[in-house]
């Protein structure tokens, strides 16, 4: 069949339900340059950069201006900044390239600042032992790698 792959001895008629249909890129199609398609993967790469280094930015902000974490869950940080160092440790031992998870490792390092914000800056006492066995706990298994 005429832009399948993969139905070998299959009439032009029949259908071939397996297969994929073929898929052409610009580049491959002749239609842009490869340096230009090259180009644009990079402006975007920088732009998923700042796109990270913007994301929790406003809030870390709020928190400096008005000087209290009222209404912050020290839990839904703590989650989210386990997700963002889950993430970031998975790409590094896996050897993708840095530009392809590093907006997501800006993000992680904002939470961290979110979290130390919230402990210094929260009107509940807190447990100090577990917190630091915790981040310590982080540390060491991120230096293990």
């Amino acid at each position: 069949s005429k832009g399948r792959v993969g139905c070998a001895g299959v009439t032009s008629r029949q259908r071939c339900p397996s297969a994929a249909p073929l898929r052409v890129s610009m580049a491959d199609a002749g239609l842009l340059p490869p340096e230009l398609i090259a180009l644009a993967v990079n402006v975007l790469n920088y732009a998923m950069f700042a796109g990270g280094l913007l994301i929790k930015m406003p809030q870390i902000v709020a928190i400096l201006r008005s000087k209290t974490v009222k209404g912050m869950s020290e839990a839904s940080l703590t989650t989210e900044f386990l997700a963002c160092v889950s993430f970031c440790s998975y790409n590094l031992l896996m050897g993708h390239p840095f530009k392809t998870w590093g907006e997501m490792a800006l993000i992680m390092v904002q939470c961290g600042v979110q979290m130390v914000l919230f402990w210094s800056l929260t009107e509940d006492k807190l447990a100090v032992m577990p917190r630091i066995a915790g981040a310590v706990a982080v540390a060491s298994a991120v230096a293990g790698l």
